[in-house]
């Protein structure tokens, strides 16, 4: 599916990219399919939505790994 997203992004008004929060494993991996993403010329100054979902367990702990493994301040311009 994820080679199909450059297909998808045209006319897009804002990115809502979703993350499992309990699959730690593969937070790597979404943090790089997100980069790729806002790589796309299209994509440039638009608003980026990141939700980090399955919360509900380890809601606190939980959302501050997710900030610390997917660094999205360095994304920011």
């Amino acid at each position: 599916m994820r080679k199909y997203w450059p297909h998808f992004i045209q006319d897009t008004e804002v990115l809502v990219f979703v993350v499992d929060s309990t699959d730690r494993k593969r937070f790597p991996q979404a943090y790089d399919e997100m980069h790729k993403l806002l790589g796309e010329p299209r994509l440039e100054e638009k608003p980026v939505i990141v939700l980090a979902n399955k919360q509900v367990k380890m809601l606190h702990s939980c959302m501050l790994m997710c900030l610390d493994i997917l660094p999205l301040m360095s994304l920011c311009t």
